[in-house]
């Protein structure tokens, strides 16, 4: 009886171990795979929240300093528009050049607007500036000129000595004069001016 006994004990251990090892089976196919895999998924959402998270804190300390950047380039562009002048301040310009060429005592004045081209909302003027003077004499009318408070860029300076009078130059200067039309944002007529 104690074999039967022991057949009886070994088949009961046999068959509680056959239904825990199916009953681990069912655990980990039916409740601990699929909450792993959840799991996975919940964490690379975390990390993907993380890194967005990131992104948008590192977005949100950059805002404060564009905007600080485009108020800058706001007030750099506003004293800009303060330097280009309006289209009728330009004869007052070219009365200026021509005061200086008569204090300078220069000869053979003349001034030539030519006709304007539109950029970038403000408008370039060339104006050719030619007269006969000393070095002394040019030096000092190309100084003067250069410090009007007009936004100009100088294209070419023509010298050339003049051959029947010793010691005088001949000028020709052409440069740019910007400013801004403020009636239609068309360009300025032609005109010629003797100084």
């Amino acid at each position: 009886m104690d074999k039967k006994k022991r057949e009886l004990l070994d088949r009961r251990q046999m068959m509680a171990l056959g239904t825990a090892g199916l009953l681990l089976a069912v655990f980990v196919a039916v409740i601990y795979v699929p909450k792993s895999s959840q799991l996975s998924g919940l964490r690379a959402e975390i990390t993907k929240s993380k890194q967005e998270l990131a992104a948008l804190t590192d977005r949100a300390t950059e805002t404060p300093l564009v905007a600080a950047e485009i108020e800058k380039q706001l007030v750099e562009h506003q004293r800009n528009l303060r330097r280009l002048p309006r289209q009728a301040s330009l004869p007052e310009f070219l009365h200026e050049v021509s005061s200086i060429l008569a204090e300078e005592e220069t000869a053979r004045r003349v001034l030539q607007e030519g006709s304007g081209r539109i950029q970038n909302g403000y408008i370039e003027s060339p104006i050719t500036i030619a007269f006969d003077s000393t070095f002394v004499g040019v030096y000092r009318t190309l100084s003067r000129i250069e410090q009007l408070p007009r936004l100009s860029r100088i294209d070419s300076v023509r010298l050339v000595s003049v051959a029947d009078q010793p010691g005088l130059v001949r000028v020709e200067l052409k440069l740019v004069v910007f400013h801004i039309d403020e009636n239609s944002g068309a360009a300025s007529s032609k005109g010629k001016v003797s100084a």
